[in-house]
């Protein structure tokens, strides 16, 4: 399925938010995850389904001063 995530469409064959995490090496990371518009809990990460078209973006917390 096609996918965009952070602006650029991706060929993605796994199916959660948790997933995309994954496969992003960001596991060890804070981010925020926003999907169609919404912001998702980071508990639902291994539930929440990823379908054909969604539009995902993912923001990473930064630290400094």
């Amino acid at each position: 399925m096609k996918i965009k995530v952070n602006g650029n469409i991706i060929d993605f064959d796994k199916s959660t938010i948790k997933d995309i995490i994954i496969q992003y090496k960001l596991e060890n990371r804070k981010v925020v995850v926003e999907k169609n518009g919404i912001i998702i809990n980071r508990d639902d990460y291994s539930n929440e389904i990823i379908y054909d078209g969604d539009n995902i973006e993912i923001i990473r917390m930064v630290g400094g001063g």
